[in-house]
């Protein structure tokens, strides 16, 4: 349960991590003089290297070399793909080698690498459903407004999926203890910023997303959290209640209505409001909008021809 602080530490197996072994539990790089330039020819790793999944994926149960004697740039070297040995473990859920890279790195900004779809290590820990690693990464200073290739941050991928344990996971406050669990290299700068308010490439914010879906506690959620109620979308200008009723969505409704302060008169980009856009069409929401005191003023033909002349 995301709600106990202790389960973000613990493998999906059970078993806890900072005691897995020595060498995934007591991590140190020692020569990160270079680490400031990913890209720098001369830091590269002459010689053979060493791919952590590929020994993961070939069966064996420990590493050749263990992870903190592994050099850092050959771990964060991307592949044709622009994946790291991070995204791979990730997508291929090695958690304990996901626990490993992270405690191995200097500085955060390893963890924002990204691959060919713009993808940073946050975004594939949504895509692949893993919470706890979520948390990890978040705890760790890795950056949550980061986009991808659609312009979506990890959070606008994780309420699309209506995976709450991952909204959780990205937004609720971080404790010094889950810091001090993370047994990281350096201490990191977590920098609060209003991640759910922003626009992705199809001009949608979270809350549109989670109104798209119909997920109400998602919404909640992220309300709690500072997200704005009244954000239009770009394309159309619609508000979450205008998404709502054109889903004749009546729980999301009541919900918006009730509990939150939607300005239930905003008009979208063609001049109209939600009630103006369902009154004809389902009783049920309009009675519910009636009730809440909106404007229910709707134009007559007459009305256009005056405008007309």
């Amino acid at each position: 349960v995301l709600g106990d602080k202790a389960s973000y530490m613990r493998l999906d197996s059970g078993i806890d991590v900072n005691s897995v072994s020595q060498n995934l539990s007591e991590l140190s790089v020692k020569d990160a003089e270079s680490y400031n330039d990913l890209n720098d020819p001369s830091s590269k790793t002459k010689g053979p290297t060493t791919n952590i999944n590929e020994q993961f994926t070939s069966g064996q149960k420990t590493l050749e070399t263990p992870v903190h004697k592994l050099p850092l740039l050959e771990c964060f070297e991307q592949n044709e793909d622009g994946d790291t040995e991070l995204h791979l473990a990730i997508i291929h859920k090695f958690i304990e080698a996901v626990y490993a890279l992270v405690r191995m790195v200097p500085h955060p900004k390893y963890l924002n690498i990204k691959n060919e779809d713009r993808q940073t290590a946050l975004h594939l820990a949504v895509l692949t459903r893993q919470p706890r690693l979520v948390r990890l990464l978040i705890c760790a200073g890795a950056s949550s407004a980061e986009l991808d290739r659609q312009g979506n941050t990890a959070l606008h991928l994780a309420v699309q999926a209506d995976d709450l344990n991952s909204v959780r996971a990205i937004i609720d406050p971080i404790t010094t203890p889950e810091t001090l669990e993370a047994h990281l290299q350096y201490t990191p700068f977590h920098v609060h910023r209003e991640i759910a308010n922003i626009h992705n490439y199809e001009g949608q914010t979270c809350v549109h997303l989670a109104a798209l879906n119909g997920n109400v506690e998602i919404l909640r959620h992220l309300l709690w959290f500072g997200a704005d109620i009244n954000a239009k979308e770009w394309k159309g200008g619609h508000t979450c209640l205008h998404l709502a009723v054109e889903r004749a969505d009546a729980r999301l409704c009541v919900f918006l209505l009730g509990e939150t302060g939607i300005d239930a008169d905003e008009m979208n980009y063609a001049g109209y409001t939600a009630y103006q856009a369902v009154w004809d069409i389902n009783e049920d929401i309009a009675s519910a909008l009636r009730n809440h005191g909106v404007d229910t003023y709707i134009a007559s033909d007459s009305d256009s021809d005056d405008d007309v002349s």
